[in-house]
């Protein structure tokens, strides 16, 4: 029989969900591939092996904040990664089940089910943001969304609204193009959409939203991924929840300098 670790507190569950691969599907070098990719579905980052970029942010946030980013309790979701409404459709119904399963496996374990908190990178957020259609009974809560460089669109932009999202923090940079330019209006049954994606949300009560540069420039779609914002990203998050404590700050947008 496992046995029951007794907490004070329900501990605090990162996953990290990437966004789309097609630089590693146009570039299929070795390099690139150890840069993009992730092992398929929920596993805890040890799974993934050390010369992989995904485990080297897991270490790298922890290494910066620890008790924030416990390793004990941080996971990566690996999808396929294809420009497509279906195909991140479908990751978030694998996530949904795996989440549900790994809350089940931490009320054993640790007699509680966990807080959860979810990074994701570009599309990765709208793969998240689809949670929403499926936990309609509220099995769980997502008590942290951070939403980097997350494409806006229009069939998935009002999720952020939901409930099960406790609190959101969306970062992103105004010079990122990556950000924008899958057409959306391009795909089937989207012809009100606007052509492209969008940069911002509408303002929610659940919402910080923050556009991000560093030093005197805009951040780029892939320095999200990099060393620098990694180490910057726990401070960042803390002076978001700061602004999401004033309520008077929720529906205003905010920017910061990583280099500060």
């Amino acid at each position: 029989m496992e046995k029951t670790i007794q907490v004070d507190t329900a501990p605090m569950v990162t996953i990290w969900v990437h966004g789309t691969k097609g630089t590693a599907r146009m570039l299929p070098l070795k390099a690139v591939q150890h840069f993009f990719e992730c092992l398929p579905g929920l596993n805890h980052y040890t799974l993934l092996a050390p010369e992989y970029h995904h485990r080297k942010m897991a270490e790298m946030l922890n290494k910066e904040d620890p008790a924030q980013f416990p390793l004990e309790h941080f996971y990566l979701f690996g999808w396929e990664g294809i420009l497509s409404f279906q195909e991140r459709e479908k990751a978030a119904n694998d996530l949904h089940h795996q989440i549900i399963e790994l809350i089940e496996h931490y009320r054993l374990t640790y007699g509680s089910a966990p807080c959860l908190r979810i990074i994701t990178h570009s599309h990765g957020g709208n793969v998240v943001l689809n949670l929403a259609r499926l936990n309609n009974d509220h099995t769980y809560t997502i008590d942290e969304l951070v939403l980097l460089a997350c494409p806006v669109q229009i069939a998935t932009a009002t999720l952020a609204q939901e409930k099960m999202f406790k609190a959101i923090v969306h970062l992103f940079s105004k010079a990122d193009i990556f950000q924008i330019i899958d057409m959306q209006g391009l795909y089937r049954n989207m012809d009100k959409a606007p052509l492209f994606s969008q940069r911002r949300f509408f303002s929610a009560d659940n919402m910080v939203q923050i556009s991000l540069k560093k030093g005197c420039r805009p951040l780029a779609h892939v320095e999200f991924l990099l060393a620098r914002f990694l180490q910057a990203l726990p401070t960042i998050l803390t002076r978001a929840r700061l602004l999401y404590k004033d309520a008077s700050q929720l529906h205003q947008m905010h920017d910061m300098d990583i280099k500060k």
